[in-house]
């Protein structure tokens, strides 16, 4: 068997999985704000959620879109958000959704100058309904003026009815530098429905 200074959570050869019942962990720094690890009755396999999961449940994971019924008539035939993160410690993980029922291209850009000319202001909602407003990113803008320059992190041209995301958030998801703008866009000249989405948790390096 096996510890890793909270409780024994392991065994090796013949060892009973019974000590299982002994893994301690914190869910807190106060006093007390200890408990059982707990697992699932059918599997005994241990009951977890991603570290994601438990930014929205701490109320730090949040939320903001833009979307058409007719991409190609809206101004440069895009819908984009735009925003700049804070100049803070703490950092921003995106992950984006995009979607358009015809062919579209995608682009998420570092940096560039411009934007924010004409563009309207786009509500962030913490996914935690009734937690606070978040710190890295304060604001978010829909359907600028397309900015020019910048690094383009990604650029995909994407089939009709094809989605940018869902897949495994560790394949598409960016840590922004702190003080940077982004702009993320969707972009085709046809009478299409189009949707972007940005998705961000808020996270404080612990090293």
């Amino acid at each position: 068997m096996y510890c890793d200074g909270l409780g024994w959570f392991g065994v090796v050869g013949n060892e009973l999985m019974s000590n299982w019942k002994l893994i301690n962990a914190r869910w807190g720094s106060g006093d007390g704000e200890v408990d059982e690890v707990r697992m699932d009755a059918t599997t005994h396999a241990l009951t977890t959620i991603t570290y994601p999961h438990y930014e929205l449940h701490a109320g730090s994971y949040y939320h903001a879109m833009d979307s058409t019924d007719n991409l190609g008539a809206e101004t440069s035939d895009t819908i984009s958000l735009l925003f700049t993160t804070a100049n803070v410690a703490k950092l921003a993980h995106l992950a984006v959704t995009a979607y358009a029922s015809g062919a579209y291209r995608y682009r998420l850009i570092e940096g560039g100058t411009g934007g924010g000319a004409g563009g309207s202001a786009v509500t962030i909602f913490n996914r935690r309904r009734g937690a606070g407003a978040g710190t890295v990113i304060t604001a978010v803008t829909k359907d600028d003026t397309p900015i020019t320059g910048g690094t383009t992190l990604v650029q995909k041209y994407i089939g009709a009815g094809n989605k940018v995301g869902g897949d495994a958030r560790d394949q598409i998801e960016w840590i922004l530098a702190p003080n940077t703008q982004y702009y993320v866009e969707v972009y085709d000249t046809s009478a299409i429905v189009a949707h972007l989405e940005v998705e961000y948790y808020e996270h404080t390096d612990r090293d």
